[in-house]
């Protein structure tokens, strides 16, 4: 797995922008890592999540990011890849997940 983040002022395309030849995330993904995009929430598409309040969501600041976003981020990332690994064991395995 491999993640990226994108700077204060800028978005993902950071990392795509430039074509499959020249971004390191296709680079990456072509020699087998999944690639995850860390997309901080004053950035187009300003979109809210739910479950957070509507006046303190859109008040953060960097140390937020670092705090509360990022850490999100990669514990999502790996609760995918986690699924993602069960889901392919127990699909080749006869036992369930409780009998594990």
């Amino acid at each position: 797995v491999v993640y990226f983040q994108h700077g204060i002022l800028d978005n993902a395309m950071t990392w795509i922008i430039h074509g499959a030849s020249e971004s390191i995330t296709y680079q990456a993904n072509d020699i087998g890592f999944d690639v995850f995009f860390g997309i901080t929430r004053g950035i187009y598409p300003r979109k809210m999540s739910p479950g957070h309040d509507p006046k303190t969501y859109w008040y953060y600041t960097g140390d937020d990011i670092a705090e509360f976003d990022i850490d999100a981020f990669i514990s999502n990332v790996y609760q995918i890849k986690v699924d993602e690994l069960e889901q392919i064991y127990y699909k080749d395995s006869s036992l369930t997940k409780e009998e594990v």
